[in-house]
């Protein structure tokens, strides 16, 4: 059986926060109609226990429903719900979590956990941070909370994908607190100039970068970085992975390194300009 992973249909399904193998699980229930997991399973040339797990998930989230046969078969919701079903289920989560993000930062506090702003900040953190959409939310609040100067060390082609994101309003945010923020990035298609001038970044440098992967750096703050360029992952692998650190030696060896390759590097303009 052909398997549904076409490409525009699973990005906008990763777009929403639903995963590669859900997608294809509720796109081949509403083309091929009802079954149940050994069919499924068949059908895209899943292991079982994969495609019961994703059933699991889409029927938590209302995507997918269940008959009262047993066993049971699975049934895909009509597209024209799917929509108002995932904002119904986001709508409760935002609720749940201003909710209880209160009680729990209160319990917290009483236990005298060091939550509070002051106290983290002392806190020496090296954490690793897996998949595009929590990646790039924590490049967003580092570059909003910003209270010094933001390297972006990142490809034309990583560049380009982060202009979909919420990450080029943030840069506009930390502008707005008179933050510098330097881009270093590699050539650029004539075609595209356009598009990464529309980020609006205090400067834009071209230069030949050093890895395929990219750096954030707040100066003297924290820093971000990737071992992966896009070239090397997939679109939709849940591997992607950066390092984020607040440490202060990583912190100035990546600060030394910006500022070198700022200095090597050539403006935008000029080169737009030639």
């Amino acid at each position: 059986m052909v398997r549904y992973d076409d490409y525009e249909i699973i990005e906008k399904f990763r777009k929403i926060g639903i995963g590669k193998i859900e997608s294809q699980v509720y796109v081949n229930l509403l083309m091929s109609g009802p079954a149940r997991i050994g069919v499924i399973s068949k059908r895209l040339n899943l292991e079982r226990n994969l495609t019961y797990r994703a059933l699991v998930k889409l029927r938590n989230d209302g995507i997918v429903e269940t008959t009262m046969s047993n066993p049971p078969s699975y049934v895909a919701i009509p597209p024209r719900k799917l929509v108002s079903v995932l904002l119904a289920k986001l709508n409760e989560d935002i609720t749940a979590i201003k909710k209880n993000g209160k009680i729990l930062t209160n319990l917290l506090k009483k236990r005298k956990a060091d939550v509070d702003t002051d106290n983290s900040n002392k806190i020496l953190s090296f954490n690793i941070l897996q998949g595009k959409n929590t990646i790039y939310a924590t490049i967003s609040s580092l570059l909003k909370n910003s209270t010094n100067m933001v390297y972006v060390v990142m490809s034309s082609q990583d560049l380009i994908k982060v202009f979909h994101t919420s990450i080029p309003e943030a840069i506009q945010k930390c502008k707005n607190r008179n933050n510098d923020v330097r881009i270093i990035t590699t050539n650029i298609p004539s075609s595209m100039i356009d598009l990464i001038n529309e980020i609006k970044a205090s400067e834009i440098r071209i230069n030949t970068l050093p890895s395929h992967g990219y750096i954030i750096l707040e100066v003297g703050k924290k820093v971000i970085i990737s071992g992966n360029s896009v070239e090397d992952r997939s679109t939709y692998s849940y591997e992607e992975s950066v390092i984020i650190t607040d440490n202060i030696n990583m912190v100035q060896n990546m600060y030394f390194v910006c500022n070198e390759l700022w200095s090597s590097s050539e403006p935008l303009n000029l080169i737009i300009n030639t």
